[in-house]
Formats: C-alpha cells, sequence, structure tokens
C-alpha cells in the first residue's frame, strides 16, 4: 500500500529535497500530539513519550486518560 504524502521525505514536483539538519528555524518534527487535538511536537521543545506516542506536555495526556480511560479527578 502507497504512503501517505505527510509519511514522505520532503519532496516537490521536481523529486526529492535535499536532507536538511534540524535548526532552530527547521526543528525536527516527531508527530502529532497522542491525544488528538493535531498539535504538532517537535525536537525543539519539550515533549513527552508514552505508550509509543508523543505529548506537547501532561496536560494532553491528562486530556487523553480523561476521554478514553475513564480517569476521574477528584479533591
Amino acid at each position: 500500500m502507497a504512503k501517505p504524502a505527510e509519511q514522505l521525505p520532503n519532496h516537490d514536483r521536481f523529486g526529492f529535497l535535499p536532507y536538511r539538519e534540524p535548526t532552530a528555524n527547521n526543528p525536527h518534527k516527531l508527530g502529532e500530539c497522542g491525544c488528538g487535538c493535531g498539535e504538532d511536537v517537535t525536537n525543539d521543545c519539550a515533549y513527552l513519550k508514552w505508550d509509543e506516542r508523543v505529548w506537547v506536555d501532561r496536560g494532553h495526556v491528562i486530556q487523553y486518560l480523561k476521554k478514553y480511560d475513564d480517569l476521574e479527578e477528584v479533591g
């Protein structure tokens, strides 16, 4: 099965672009937040990795657990 365009290396209609090292202006995208908010997680900011997913911060993990694992905050 073909890969979606988001999973292919950087390319345009003329072919694949040369690999660029990550810099402050060009951080590596590690993925989207695991909670489903759609926020990009890059290597230039602090992030969490849990359950083979990357998360923007603790609050997004808590959101996910409330939604899918019936986490309930008390007190």
